[in-house]
């Protein structure tokens, strides 16, 4: 809908995040239709859909989910900057990289401690990173990040239906 009303203006594109080569890809043809990329919202992960307590959680879940999560969002930031180095200062002017965090990243979530872990790295230690080193590329340029509480998508549409999912989930806020 919003890609068919705004096709001189939107694209959408698919890559796996995770590989760096198909990130870089994904810039270049991004930016061989409309010229630099100025703004990215990072709005991707992943939510292993069944509790697994610390104690229970394999090492190739937790990897995984960071590697989704984190590590491609570096990724994909880090490409943008590439980028945005070599723009002019009227696509600099108006830099901004958005982070779509979680509430899961701030209050932590028994059985997700992957998933929450991720989520607070980006929200903290990347944001708060970029934010100092975006400057030194764009001096206008701004980074933030939004944490929203659970948001019924495909991905969490089943543990929204069972009602102790949804209570846990909400007495973990302040």
């Amino acid at each position: 809908p919003l890609i068919a009303q705004y096709k001189d203006r939107a694209q959408a594109f698919q890559a796996d995040l995770t590989i760096e080569t198909a990130v870089s890809h994904l810039f270049n043809y991004a930016s061989s239709s409309f010229g630099p990329v100025q703004i990215i919202i990072v709005n991707h992960g992943v939510w292993p859909p069944v509790d697994e307590p610390v104690v229970e959680m394999s090492l190739e879940q937790w990897k995984s989910t960071i590697d989704i999560n984190l590590t491609s969002s570096f990724i994909v930031c880090r490409e943008y900057l590439k980028g945005l180095q070599r723009a002019s200062n009227d696509i600099k002017d108006y830099a901004s990289i958005l982070f779509i965090g979680s509430s899961s990243g701030k209050f932590g979530e028994a059985g997700h401690a992957d998933y929450s872990a991720s989520k607070s790295a980006l929200m903290y230690g990347l944001t708060l990173t970029l934010k100092n080193e975006i400057v030194k590329i764009a001096p206008k340029g701004r980074v933030n990040c939004v944490a929203p509480g659970w948001v019924k998508t495909p991905m969490v549409a089943d543990a929204l239906d069972d009602p102790d999912v949804v209570y846990r989930a909400m007495a973990t806020y302040a």
